[in-house]
């Protein structure tokens, strides 16, 4: 499968239903946030649309330390009000996620919001040209 197989179109307007600077300004107010495969794109923006909407608290993970940071900086900028944490954690891994989320729920008390965001997908190939291992990876973190 290739790029001209997809007709994909990318869209970054914010419809004003959903808009969490205006028509959902302070519906998570007091909330805990709790959101995996925070690191970049759809993670990323979500957890900054929380603090945007007032969260208490965002809790970050994901496998990438750099990303995590650079999205507790953008969590930051946007509501200096909003605590965010972060931890390192793979999700295939319960071990990890149970540490993030009792790590969570020691430094904000609660997870009023889990936003299992993580995922994982490799090149797109017709499944009888797939490798075994990284379909089997997909379906784990997905």
């Amino acid at each position: 499968m290739t790029d001209q197989d997809l007709d994909i179109k990318t869209h970054h307007d914010v419809y004003s239903t959903i808009d969490p600077k205006t028509t959902l300004r302070e519906s998570a107010l007091g909330k805990t946030i709790f959101i995996s495969g925070a690191s970049r794109g759809i993670g990323q923006a979500t957890a900054v649309a929380f603090a945007q909407a007032g969260a208490k608290a965002v809790y970050i993970i994901a496998r990438s330390e750099e990303g995590l940071k650079e999205t507790k900086e953008k969590i930051t900028e946007t509501n200096f009000e909003t605590k965010c944490e972060y931890m390192i954690c793979d999700v295939t891994k319960a071990e990890d996620v149970k540490k993030a989320v009792d790590d969570c729920i020691t430094k904000f008390g609660s997870i009023d919001v889990a936003d299992a965001n993580a995922g994982y997908l490799e090149k797109w190939v017709k499944i009888a040209e797939s490798d075994v291992k990284s379909w089997w990876k997909s379906f784990e973190v997905n």
